[in-house]
């Protein structure tokens, strides 16, 4: 008998194709860039993230890490991943200069720029130093908020009551072992806050405090009260104090915007010579002037003036800003137009004293002033 032949199935296993190295570094390449966008959706996630938890926690008088709580997320994860980015320090300081920070002196530049901002349409379009004023901010209060300090007003309350009673505790002790002389002061510093004043002398302060500086402390206390809560016009009494007080402030403020938008510290805000060295050289304008004519506040005459420009300045309403540069040369060409036909732009030139003698510099800076009059006088004609 024969036997049949058996038939053997046979698998072939196909060896998988070796990528190339061009390959693999392609693979590598699309790995990381999936890896780059999800961390950067992560990180974009995790700044809303943390400006929902900071909006909840000043609108519901919170501390973060409660809200955060509440959401079920760690507060260490936020503060650990959140950046002071743009977007949550412009939610940051909007939401405070609404509330906490509107009589803070402090913030009269932040409450501006947020002002700014609305007028503007959004946060994008501020000046590099503004953007970075905001983050600043926001890290100056995030430095406060690591302190421990919460903005409950009964928690502040019972916060300074305990450490004030502890601190004149611990300066009574040291003086009765050392003999150390102490005047403390102690007042609130904002209006929402609730704390009583505190007042700490030594024997021999009191004697200081009342017959060489002729003072009484419980006096001096409550005019530094006054002095923290609203300034100067807490605590001057006169007319001509109020006027003077409201005069620098208006002058302070006003240089200290244009030298921020003009990232020049040392730049002086220039009334007699504004449109040649503040709005032409600078492109620097000061909106919301109140008064009739634009002069130094010191040459202001009524009291009525000067407050409403004051109060202006403090709510935002007239301050320094930056012209497009589009309206800058549009100004430019205006006041050479407006100068030609004999509007006082400008501040006439002190004149030159007969005496004095004519060098060959002198000769050569004249000439380079009449070639560039007669520049402006070409424009001129050929704007009209």
């Amino acid at each position: 008998m024969v036997p049949t032949p058996t038939t053997k199935t046979v698998k072939l296993k196909l060896k998988k194709a070796t990528p190339s190295v061009e390959q693999r570094k392609q693979t590598r390449n699309d790995a990381q860039q999936a890896a780059e966008a999800l961390q950067a959706d992560v990180d974009v996630a995790l700044d809303d993230l943390h400006t929902i938890v900071e909006n909840l926690a000043l609108r519901h008088n919170r501390s973060e890490d409660f809200i955060a709580e509440q959401l079920h997320l760690g507060g260490h994860v936020i503060k650990q991943k959140r950046a002071p980015g743009l977007n949550n320090a412009y939610a940051h300081c909007e939401a405070r200069s609404a509330n906490e920070w509107l009589h803070d002196e402090s913030k009269v530049m932040i409450r501006a720029i947020i002002e700014e901002a609305k007028e503007l349409g959004g946060y994008e379009h501020l000046k590099p130093e503004q953007k970075q004023a905001l983050v600043n901010a926001l890290e100056e209060s995030r430095a406060v908020d690591d302190t421990g300090i919460v903005r409950r007003p009964l928690a502040q309350l019972h916060d300074t009551r305990i450490v004030l009673e502890r601190v004149c505790r611990e300066l009574q002790n040291l003086h009765y072992r050392c003999g150390i002389e102490i005047i403390l002061y102690g007042v609130r510093g904002n209006p929402a806050h609730h704390s009583a004043p505190v007042l700490l002398m030594t024997p021999k302060a009191e004697t200081f405090i009342g017959t060489v500086l002729g003072l009484k402390g419980s006096l001096v206390l409550t005019q530094f009260e006054a002095f923290a809560l609203n300034g100067l016009t807490g605590v001057l009494r006169s007319h001509e104090e109020r006027r003077n007080f409201m005069k620098s402030y208006i002058s302070k403020t006003i240089k200290e915007q244009i030298q921020l938008l003009a990232n020049d510290s040392t730049l002086r805000m220039e009334f007699r010579h504004y449109e040649k060295k503040i709005v032409e050289e600078k492109g620097i304008v000061i909106t919301g002037w109140t008064y009739h004519k634009f002069v130094s506040p010191s040459d202001f005459k009524k009291l009525t003036d000067i407050k409403e420009l004051y109060d202006a300045i403090r709510a935002g309403t007239c301050k320094a800003t930056q012209l497009s540069s589009e309206d800058w040369q549009a100004r430019i060409v205006s006041n050479k137009l407006r100068a030609a036909h004999g509007e006082p732009v400008y501040a006439p030139e002190p004149p030159a004293s007969k005496k004095r003698k004519t060098s060959a510099c002198d000769a050569r800076e004249e000439e380079e002033e009449e070639e560039e009059e007669e520049e402006v006088a070409d424009e001129v004609a050929e704007v009209e």
